[in-house]
């Protein structure tokens, strides 16, 4: 891997990256209206599988209950940007059983992952970590084609979810990164 660009921290988005809806939702609705609502719940129905409280369900990818602890075990750092409403977002990362893996999400009901990723970075830094735009990879479905311009723009890598990479357990593997274990500041 001598050519490898070395990450040590991986940002997802949510639907469709990391679970889709069985039923055609969102995590944050499924029409107009709900895009207002931020009260939605969710209840585990079956280990990969929850249903939101209007009956809409949504089913985790097999490989993100394996995938999320081998890059905890790395030392790489993992976070979420998500267009999304942080209240229901957090309560399926909850009922998922994954939301410890998660550090410092951006939730906002908004496009601008490039500015998600930033506040992402920021929060890291002031822990401590040394991370930067070049050591961090965004994973996204991105089916409208924004984000990979966007992520260009402030120097972040970038996969797309279904272009770059079939399943997220690529990556673990992936020719073009090096996943390696965040350092902190000794400052």
């Amino acid at each position: 891997m001598g050519n490898s660009i070395v990450i040590s921290l991986v940002v997802f988005d949510g639907d469709d990256t990391l679970w889709n809806g069985l039923d055609g939702g969102y995590i944050s609705g499924t029409s107009y209206p709900d895009y207002d609502r931020d009260d939605f719940s969710f209840r585990p129905l079956k280990p990969l599988l929850i249903q939101r409280d209007d009956g809409q369900r949504f089913k985790l990818f097999p490989e993100v209950p394996k995938l999320l602890p081998e890059l905890a075990q790395r030392g790489v750092l993992v976070s979420l940007a998500s267009y999304n409403h942080t209240k229901p977002l957090i309560r399926t990362l909850e009922a998922f059983g994954i939301s410890s893996y998660f550090k410092h999400p951006v939730v906002e009901w908004n496009g601008r992952k490039d500015k998600m990723l930033r506040n992402i970075l920021r929060s890291f830094a002031q822990d401590g970590f040394l991370v930067s735009p070049e050591t961090t990879l965004f994973i996204d479905d991105d089916y409208r084609g924004l984000y990979r311009g966007q992520m260009a723009s402030i120097g972040v890598h970038f996969l797309q979810k279904g272009v770059d990479i079939q399943d997220l357990s690529e990556l673990l593997n992936h020719p073009r990164f090096q996943l390696v274990a965040a350092q902190k500041s000794l400052i």
